[in-house]
């Protein structure tokens, strides 16, 4: 996919724990912020005016797909009561992987239940938290409703 200013915008893979996780990193700004998309979403389908709109000098941008959704699949997506904490820890993960130790978190939907998780596991990584439709749980049924979702991407 062509950026704003004419370059692609390269999805790489990084293997985090049974995960081969598909991210981007758009940026070189001092300011280093994750981003992580609902329960449906993939990179693109939940952030793409961000990634084409945000400051580059300003803003580096890590955006991905949890285990499951989009491009970091297979596996199959588990609906669990511990999937918000897995994507945390895996988001997190993904952040030391990169080299950025200290950063902002984003997150919507069920993307910002995973941010609240990982802003709460790791205070010392995040600078600011930035969450938008987001539950503080998750119940059976939502569980349930998910399991019978296909993978949209």
């Amino acid at each position: 996919m062509l950026g704003r200013f004419g370059a692609e915008f390269h999805e790489e893979k990084i293997k985090i724990g049974n995960h081969n996780i598909n991210f981007i990193k758009v940026g070189h700004g001092p300011n280093s912020c994750i981003l992580t998309p609902g329960g449906l979403g993939t990179i693109w389908t939940n952030y793409k005016p961000q990634i084409k709109g945000f400051d580059r000098s300003k803003f580096t941008l890590v955006v991905w797909d949890p285990p499951g959704f989009g491009k970091s699949y297979p596996p199959e997506r588990e609906f669990t009561s511990e999937s918000f904490e897995n994507d945390a820890d895996t988001g997190y993960e993904l952040m030391k992987i990169l080299g950025i130790p200290r950063f902002s978190v984003l997150g919507w939907s069920a993307g910002g239940s995973a941010s609240l998780v990982l802003a709460a596991k790791y205070p010392d990584a995040v600078r600011k938290l930035v969450v938008w439709g987001a539950n503080a749980y998750i119940l059976p049924s939502e569980i349930a409703g998910f399991r019978s979702k296909n993978n949209y991407n």
